[in-house]
């Protein structure tokens, strides 16, 4: 989870917490950094021209 990839990358993220069919809560802080990281960097490249 260090830098954001694509939303595969994304989608994997999610796969894995959701393995076993629930979140595992332990991580959220963990995707939230991610999701926080994807959204900045998605904004960043939006508004660079």
């Amino acid at each position: 989870l260090k830098d954001p990839p694509d939303s595969q990358g994304l989608e994997a993220v999610i796969s894995v917490l959701t393995a076993n069919g629930e979140l595992d809560w332990r991580r959220v802080d963990d995707i939230t950094t991610y999701i926080c990281q994807l959204g900045f960097a998605l904004i960043s490249r939006n508004t660079s021209y």
